[in-house]
This record gives structure tokens, sequence and C-alpha cells, in this order.
């Protein structure tokens, strides 16, 4: 999906979900896969276009490149903590360039584009269209909020002799050099103390 440049701060998905036959799909199988596009904001944004445009479909043999587009879709808007449904359409034909839908007028955490039915493949909608066959117009509301880091600390060999006083019953741990190793009846597991690295991992199936 694009989006304006200064709103970057988002995180996108696509999933692959079991969907039953809705009205208007009667030609469809009564249960089959098809996959949604999720887009999850840092900052709220007023969605004002949805857009639909061919994109790569299904490889099929001999690695050729098909040619796919969004033919029936729905959209879900995160509103007051639940998911609404805010826009859908069938039996859109093949776009020339991208063809723009206007959005009522919301302002949204997170979208849920769900691809229901693609020109080609139909009722199983591939991965790919799913991934680039669909753009949204949305412009940035209110004051972004901080994006979340995440911080990787040194442990150093005190600081970990003294976590060990608080590991839960039936682990253990102990020192091999730079090496923390926590155990267990069934099984052992190992890393290293000055970076986020697995170093060791032992598994014991009769516990002994």
């Amino acid at each position: 999906m694009d989006i304006p440049p200064q709103t970057l701060d988002f995180f996108p998905t696509c999933r692959s979900l079991w969907a039953s036959r809705d009205e208007g799909e009667e030609e469809a199988s009564i249960q089959r896969i098809i996959h949604t596009r999720i887009l999850q904001f840092f900052t709220p944004l007023q969605v004002t276009k949805l857009g639909l445009r061919l994109g790569q479909g299904y490889n099929k043999c001999g690695s050729q490149v098909e040619l796919d587009w969004v033919q029936n879709f729905k959209v879900f808007a995160f509103l007051e903590d639940e998911w609404r449904l805010v826009l859908e359409q069938q039996n859109i034909p093949e776009p020339n360039g991208v063809v723009w839908l206007d959005f009522p007028p919301i302002t949204t955490s997170a979208l849920s584009v769900q691809v229901r039915k693609s020109g080609v493949d139909r009722w199983w909608p591939s991965w790919n269209v799913a991934m680039n066959g669909i753009a949204i117009l949305a412009e940035p509301s209110g004051i972004p909020r901080p994006l979340p880091t995440r911080n990787l600390l040194i442990v150093e060999k005190e600081d970990a002799e003294i976590r060990a006083e608080n590991l839960p019953d039936g682990v253990r741990m102990e020192l091999f050099g730079s090496e923390v190793r926590y155990k267990t009846r069934f099984y052992e597991i190992g890393f290293l103390l000055q970076k986020a690295a697995l170093i060791y991992f032992s598994l014991d199936e009769e516990g002994k």
C-alpha cells in the first residue's frame, strides 16, 4: 500500500484467512482462503481514498508473471475499539492505471482490506495481489505519537547471578564464561551475555 511520505510510521502485514460464502458470492466455495492486507498506524490517519491497480498474481507453471487485480473487497476500520465495515464493492473491471474510490470520512489507527475475489484467480485471490494491488491515500490526524523503540541491554556476570535468585521452581541457572545457561528437567538453553544471541539448546525427552 502506498502511504504519503510524512505518514510512514505504520506497520503493514498480510494474512491468510478462511472465509465463508458471502452475499453475492454464490459461485464461490462454501469455505475458501482469501487474503487481507492490514495496516496499523502509530499516528491516527484520516483516510480519504482507496486505490486499486494491476498487481502481481499467483506464479503459475513456467514462472510466468501473471498480472491480477482486486475485483471484490471489503474494508474494515478499527473504530471505537472494534472493527467496522466502512467500504465494500464487487465486480470491479480490470483497472487502467489506478482506480481511486472515495472513503467515508473516518479517522482510524488501523485498516483491514479483505480481497475476496480477483480478476484472474477469482474466488481464491493470491497473497501477491493483496500485497501490491492496493493503495491507500491518507493524511495524519493530530500529533504523531513517538515511535516505539526496543533497547538491548548488556547483562554483566554479576547481574546474571543476582537474577538467578528469582528463577521459578524447577529452573536452574549456570554461568559458563560469557554464556548463561538455564536448565530444567527436560531442556537446557544458553545465551551470550554480551549480545542477544542463542548459543546452546538441548532437549531430553526422558527428563533424565
